[in-house]
């Protein structure tokens, strides 16, 4: 490979990319080599060629060569359409720091029994101000944390659970996004990001719920849709799908003394420190440069060196 790569997947993790995700660590390199190969031949697309990031997509594609190809060039025009979202994101910019030291959207870390990576959004300490806030910025640092994480193998393979609180969910909320940006969120996120969304657990829903549901539900997919999972107030009910020591404090119950994450701010500040580092922040940089494009003037070039795996993706 054109730049020093070992594959970082613990045994579980291999397992998984192996079984669901049809990877041959065997040909691994040759896969990498023919996606590398066929970028290289395009006029209409300019992106990265790091190992890493290529694996991405074809773990996303489950190692079909087509496959991998329809998701790079669906992100790459949602890249070059949307550039005020996916374009030169720094995590270490203080507007992006300022919105998700609010715990809005936070990562934690330690992953389910399924090797998953579990992540809360819960916009408590959000008052979704217009005023306050840039929408665009916002965006951004979501899709940062997001390209932040794609740097860990296990996070691409196993995938991601999320854990919405609606506990401090409100219409204005909705109103700070807008009915067209959910609607280009939705697009990326399904199949147009390499990313694994395996379930989607809603916790303490109200009536902004379900006017959520309405609006947004029509634009999921069934897949999608199928990984939704609706919680009451009872927390009793979530710990039956997430481990107890996986949580915040602040979700735990007073008689339980088992392992601990810490509490939420703890959570926040580590992850923002994280941010912060030059690792992190050249990475995600380099993936988000704006020189990756998708040119929708350029002809599209094509090569034999395909899989034509009958999938089924996820």
């Amino acid at each position: 490979m054109t730049e020093s790569y070992r594959c970082s997947l613990d045994e579980a993790s291999l397992k998984v990319a192996i079984e669901e995700l049809n990877e041959d660590p065997r040909e691994r390199e040759s896969q990498v080599k023919a996606f590398r190969n066929w970028i290289n031949q395009q006029k209409h697309i300019t992106a990265c060629t790091d190992t890493g990031y290529l694996l991405n997509f074809l773990r996303t594609g489950k190692f079909s060569q087509l496959r991998a190809r329809e998701v790079l060039e669906g992100y790459l025009k949602m890249k070059s359409k949307y550039p005020e979202w996916l374009d030169d994101v720094d995590t270490a910019d203080p507007e992006i720091q300022r919105f998700l030291g609010t715990g809005y959207v936070l990562p934690l870390p330690r992953r389910d029994a399924k090797g998953r990576r579990i992540i809360i959004i819960n916009p408590e300490h959000f008052d979704a101000d217009p005023g306050k806030w840039n929408r665009d910025v916002v965006v951004k640092a979501i899709f940062g944390l997001c390209f932040y994480y794609l740097m860990d193998e296990k996070d691409v393979v196993n995938g991601w659970v999320f854990f919405q609180d609606f506990s401090h969910f409100s219409s204005r909320i909705m109103t700070f996004y807008g009915l067209d940006t959910m609607k280009k969120a939705a697009t990326l996120w399904q199949g147009s990001f390499p990313g694994r969304f395996k379930k989607f657990h809603y916790y303490n829903p109200g009536k902004v719920f379900e006017s959520m549901m309405a609006i947004f539900k029509p634009l999921l997919s069934k897949k999608f849709q199928n990984r939704i999972i609706v919680h009451g107030k009872n927390l009793e009910d979530v710990y039956n799908h997430i481990p107890l020591e996986c949580l915040p404090d602040e979700y735990l119950p007073d008689d339980y003394t088992g392992p601990t994450i810490g509490t939420t701010q703890q959570l926040i500040d580590d992850f923002l420190t994280t941010l912060r580092t030059d690792r992190v922040r050249q990475h995600v940089l380099r993936v988000t440069n704006s020189k990756w494009k998708y040119n929708f003037d350029a002809g599209r070039h094509d090569v034999t060196t395909a899989s034509f795996r009958k999938l089924n993706l996820d």
